[in-house]
């Protein structure tokens, strides 16, 4: 680092000496190291004297020597280490002992400094205890009371009222017009009490036991009324209340708009329950569940119409009711087709209205007469077969 600062002022040095030369001999004599100018014959002066001194030197050497010297100085303050001033924030370690009481120091106080005692000083807060003790204002502390809590305390508490009130603004306002006015006479009455003279007192008394003996006696004449006196009955009150939602009752609807526009869709039809499914989406639980459903729902409908059928039958019995002519039938073409009984047609309301028809029912007839000839051939043929003894062989 020295080295550096050095060659630094080696450099600057010889920058100084071409720039002397170049110069006139008049600026040299007027430059100085600290920035100030000179008067000339203070610099012929201090000049001789140099050269007297050392012993035949120029002006010119003798300022580069002040000028090294000068850097010199300026050099070896920076590089000496730095008081404890310029440190920065500084412990008590770093810093001499007694340090601070050399330098005057100045900082901000965070408390309010205490005032000086002098006699001024001792007047006024004498002047401010005497008038405080007057005042009694004293600045002691209060003794505060923790306050009891009771669990009960919220029962005795006034529960405020948030429904609407049933009177009208005008009735309240008349409440308070005739609370106040009954304020007002009995304010007046007690004035007027209180400026009888002595001399009425007598005449009071009179008064009170006169309304006492008027106050029996119409007690009287309302106890004799009473026993004859029948009140008339009271009407009753007819009050049609509609079973009808406030919204329905308060809205206006357009004439035109039907109830059933204005219904919605759950009062039109019962909602479905779960989630709607397509036939591509549904699981065969959903399938199955849909079946079971389905069944249900038949069974339902057979049970009320076995129940209306009995109903019918124990009302008209025999064949005299439609249900009792339907089940007989079907009874008899469900015996029909398992073979147990077999219905005979009966043709002869049928009238034949041509050839074709007639020679057609003749060759049915023939065939039938054939066909049951061969079947009684058959039977016998069986029967001798079974009466044979070759049947009886050992």
């Amino acid at each position: 680092m020295k080295n550096q600062e050095r060659n630094v002022s080696s450099n600057f040095l010889d920058n100084l000496n071409v720039e002397f030369s170049s110069n006139s001999h008049s600026f040299l004599s007027r430059f100085d190291l600290n920035g100030s100018d000179s008067s000339d014959e203070d610099e012929s002066d201090t000049s001789n004297d140099n050269l007297t001194k050392s012993g035949g030197k120029s002006s010119y050497e003798l300022r580069q020597e002040r000028l090294k010297a000068k850097i010199q100085e300026l050099e070896d303050e920076a590089v000496a280490p730095k008081p404890w001033q310029l440190m920065g924030e500084t412990k008590a370690e770093l810093r001499p002992d007694n340090a601070l009481l050399e330098e005057d120091l100045f900082f901000d106080h965070t408390t309010r400094q205490a005032p000086v005692i002098t006699e001024e000083t001792t007047k006024t807060l004498e002047e401010i205890i005497r008038q405080r003790i007057k005042d009694q204002a004293f600045d002691d502390v209060e003794r505060k009371i923790k306050p009891v809590y009771d669990p009960t305390e919220f029962k005795k508490k006034l529960v405020l009222d948030q429904e609407k009130s049933k009177f009208s603004l005008a009735e309240i306002y008349e409440q308070e017009f005739l609370k106040q006015q009954e304020t007002q006479k009995a304010e007046a009455k007690s004035s007027s009490l209180a400026d009888v003279p002595n001399d009425e007192a007598s005449e009071d008394q009179n008064r009170a036991a006169l309304r006492k003996r008027m106050a029996t006696v119409f007690a009287k004449l309302d106890a004799l009324c009473n026993f004859s006196y029948t009140p008339r009955a009271p009407e009753p009150d007819v009050k049609i209340v509609s079973n009808m939602p406030s919204i329905v009752m308060e809205e206006i609807a357009p004439v035109t708009v039907s109830d059933a526009n204005l219904l919605a869709p759950q009062e039109v039809q019962d909602p479905t329950r779960g989630v709607l499914k397509g036939t591509t989406e549904k699981a065969k639980t959903d399938r199955l569940r849909e079946r079971r459903k389905k069944k249900s729902a038949q069974r339902v409908r057979h049970k009320e119409r076995e129940r209306t059928e009995k109903a019918v039958d124990k009302a008209n019995p025999g064949l005299g009711n439609k249900h009792a002519k339907a089940r007989v039938l079907h009874n008899l073409q469900k015996a029909e087709k398992e073979g147990t009984v077999s219905l005979i047609k009966d043709n002869r309301t049928k009238a034949t209205k041509s050839s074709t028809a007639f020679f057609k029912q003749l060759q049915e007839d023939v065939s039938a007469s054939v066909d049951a000839v061969r079947q009684g051939k058959q039977k016998t043929n069986l029967k001798n077969k079974r009466s044979t003894g070759s049947q009886f062989k050992l």
